[in-house]
């Protein structure tokens, strides 16, 4: 096949470099050199910095470094906490609002407006006590500041 006039290496149809006889005296195609003509060049991605762990930012009395076990724990019993706490308040209060549009044969509007009213309110007990309860640990877990009295001592 040498003597057919074919050239070694393959090309796309649309490389405007012209072919070889030697495949070696080819660089290798980039996905530049390959990509049809409707799309979009590559661009070049930019160096951002990372972003911290949240195990390596500062909290829970630590300045500096990672969390220890302990501290983990302690935060995962905290988030449990809040999530079953506000789950039960949720449910009592939606259970208070909207139980008697469940238990007794209420007009239509009454009914949907009870449902609603309850649903709203369960929701928003809901996240506020997750929040009251993860603000109070975190609070409860910030060291006081060495050097100063305490003001009931």
């Amino acid at each position: 096949m040498s003597g057919s006039g074919r050239t070694s290496g393959w090309r796309p149809a649309t490389d405007p470099r012209p072919a070889t006889d030697s495949a070696l005296s080819n660089p290798p195609l980039s996905l530049d050199d390959v990509r049809p003509a409707g799309f979009p060049a590559r661009r070049a991605r930019l160096s951002l910095p990372r972003r911290a762990l949240p195990c390596e930012t500062a909290g829970m009395g630590q300045t500096r470094g990672r969390r220890t076990q302990s501290e983990r724990d302690e935060m995962t019993v905290e988030i449990g906490y809040a999530l079953f706490s506000a789950a039960f308040a949720a449910a009592v209060a939606f259970g208070a609002l909207a139980g008697p549009a469940l238990l007794f044969d209420l007009p239509v509007t009454i009914e949907k407006v009870q449902l609603a009213a309850g649903t709203s309110l369960a929701a928003v007990l809901f996240i506020f006590r997750v929040a009251s309860v993860l603000v109070r640990f975190r609070q409860a877990a910030q060291p006081s500041q060495p050097g100063r009295t305490n003001p009931d001592s």
